[in-house]
């Protein structure tokens, strides 16, 4: 009977201590000489709140509760167990740092976002990346060390995501509220990317990689939510005979292309887009005395190269391209083969998208524009031209008509910026113009002529 009643105690001391307890922490009222298992402080007895994250959870075993009350905790913590955690108080738990190991984890209900925020979060291998995320400070950083995490990644605030090594996540889904989630470092994704959510947001490539599994999907983007590439980072994933399309855009348009390879062959294709547009000269690939405009250049790089025929089509708004120009003589896309843009077969033009056939996807593609020369016009006009170029005050258009020729001084976005009549070698005024590039559309009878000037 004594051994039965000795059995019971024992296994009734294991039990407590392994009970789930509350570990208070205070940064104002609390003491890390205090035993962290009261809100109150009672300073005789010893009891109260701890004052450091760190010493409360060294006293924590795993299920433990930290109840963190707001402020500030100007320490770098390591959570290396499994806690609940909780926040009293109506304003933030603000922590300068927090590594989250292998072994560490946030179970039950995650924090509120925003509840408490860390300037910068490394998460572990083995570790659950949410975990990182609701913990990250807006605009913060979130390092992700090398490893697979098979999870979904809510994004509803800006932050930075660090990758160290290969690391790879299950999914991504942007909803962020017009928020950016920023690579720095390259990041592959298994199985699906989320855009155009309904609190939208961006994904932004930056210097880095975003590469899909062959297997995974991606929404298509809107205006509100798409893949920014903002510097040399590309959206990579496999093209094969079906069309594919890659949601980009330049940093401030979305800008898509959509691949249609002619064949069988799959390979992995990279496509990020710029702005080309130079208020001071046109696209310096060509040569000067070609009056045309290049708005976006798309960058694609392919993983075999040459092979393939393939379709392609870009889509762009009028805020990149000279989409409603009515004297433009085509808008055909072009191919980069060094210095030369190649026009691609089969062209097909439209108010919002240009599409054609090319050899091979690798290389610089565009929406070209080429418009008249305007300085030797024929018809009821007669020989143009403009001076003196570039100006400041006032530009003069000299004519051989004798008749007043009716004008639009028109912006590099197309945007009629002032109207009037002209009479030769008498000065326009444009001193109220910012400086730039503008077109000056002359009319007579049913001729239109197109010249240019750049206002210093």
């Amino acid at each position: 009977m004594k051994k039965c009643f000795t059995f019971v105690m024992l296994s009734f001391g294991i039990l407590v201590a392994n009970a789930q307890q509350v570990i208070y922490v205070d940064a104002n009222l609390g003491n890390d000489t205090l035993n962290g298992l009261a809100a109150t402080v009672d300073a005789t007895t010893g009891i109260g709140p701890k004052k450091t994250l760190n010493a409360a959870l060294s006293i924590c075993t795993s299920n433990d509760i930290v109840s963190v009350e707001a402020g500030l905790y100007p320490e770098d913590v390591t959570l290396n167990k499994a806690v609940q955690l909780v926040k009293t108080g109506s304003a933030t738990v603000f922590i300068n740092a927090v590594t989250i190991t292998s072994i560490g984890d946030v179970f039950g209900n995650l924090p509120l976002d925003g509840a408490f925020q860390a300037n910068t979060v490394v998460v572990q291998s083995g570790a659950q990346l949410n975990d990182g995320y609701v913990l990250t400070a807006v605009n913060g950083n979130l390092i992700a060390q090398e490893g697979t995490y098979n999870e979904l990644l809510i994004v509803q605030k800006s932050f930075i995501l660090n990758t160290l090594g290969n690391v790879s996540i299950a999914s991504v889904r942007m909803n962020a509220s017009g928020g950016t989630l920023t690579l720095a470092g390259a990041l592959k994704v298994n199985s699906q990317v989320e855009l155009n959510q309904p609190n939208g947001g961006f994904l932004e490539l930056s210097a880095f990689d975003l590469r899909l599994d062959p297997t995974a999907s991606i929404t298509a983007g809107n205006a509100n939510s798409f893949i920014k590439t903002s510097g040399t980072g590309s959206l990579l994933r496999a093209v094969g005979s079906d069309a594919v399309l890659f949601p980009v855009g330049n940093g401030t348009s979305y800008a898509p292309v959509t691949i249609d390879e002619n064949g069988n062959a799959t390979e992995l294709v990279g496509v990020r887009v710029r702005e080309a547009m130079n208020t001071n000269s046109f696209n310096p690939d060509l040569p000067n005395s070609v009056n045309s405009f290049v708005g976006l250049e798309w960058t694609i790089t392919e993983g075999t190269a040459g092979g393939n025929n393939a379709t392609l089509r870009f889509d762009y708004t009028g805020n990149n391209e000279l989409n409603n120009w009515a004297s433009a003589q085509n808008r055909a896309v072009y191919r980069n083969d060094g210095t030369t843009w190649i026009a691609g077969a089969n062209s097909s033009v439209d108010g919002s998208f240009s599409s054609a056939d090319f050899t091979a996807l690798g290389g610089v593609f565009s929406i070209y524009s080429d418009f008249p020369n305007a300085i030797e016009t024929a018809g009821s006009i007669g020989s143009l031209a403009l001076y003196p170029n570039p100006a400041s005050a006032n530009v003069f258009i000299r004519t051989e008509s004798a008749d007043d020729l009716n004008y639009e001084i028109i912006s590099i976005d197309g945007k009629v910026v002032s109207t009037g009549v002209a009479k030769s070698n008498n000065g326009i005024d444009i001193s109220n113009l910012n400086v730039g590039m503008y077109f000056v559309r002359v009319f007579h009878n049913e001729d239109v002529a197109i010249l240019r000037f750049v206002k210093n």
